[in-house]
């Protein structure tokens, strides 16, 4: 548990487990302890990165304003100030749009990415090979392709 200060506010973060890197970004006015929800423990084999967004939880914004690239440009800062060079990402509603951001400002620094009630579109400049669309029905399939994008054997498939 950490705050940093990086674009002139202080986010709060957690890094937890060892492995490959796994950025869990959270929803509007939610939190980043919300994904303990989602996952009961930390994926096997992981380490797990979770911030508190810009304004939300622990995370300041003295600013008091809020777009989705700044919101990326922050993840990104994190990630530097961490030294991961690339990650595996979930993105849930406004985190999956500022993770949309973060792969197009940075496309090779996202591994995989599940994207969970973001936008209806993606931006031209998102590279469509690297990307893998598909409609999930039910919580279940939205959980199953979480596991997937964090599996070592989901990685040697492609």
């Amino acid at each position: 548990m950490a705050t940093i200060s990086l674009n002139g506010f202080e986010m709060y973060y957690e890094v937890r487990g060892d492995g490959e890197a796994l950025l869990l970004l959270h929803g509007g006015m939610g939190i980043g302890s919300d994904w303990k929800h989602i996952f009961a423990s930390d994926p096997q084999g992981c380490r797990v990165i979770v911030p508190d967004l810009r304004g939300h939880g622990r995370s300041t914004n003295p600013s008091k304003c809020f777009t989705f690239k700044q919101c990326a440009n922050d993840v990104v800062a994190l990630l530097d100030h961490l030294q991961i060079a690339t990650a595996k990402a979930i993105g849930m509603s406004m985190g999956a749009k500022a993770l949309l951001h973060v792969a197009t400002m940075q496309p090779d620094r996202i591994q995989a990415m599940v994207l969970v009630s973001a936008t209806p579109y993606f931006p031209p400049q998102l590279p469509r090979k690297r990307l893998r669309v598909c409609r999930m029905p039910s919580a279940t399939h939205c959980a199953v392709a979480m596991s997937m994008a964090i599996s070592k054997s989901y990685s040697s498939m492609q």
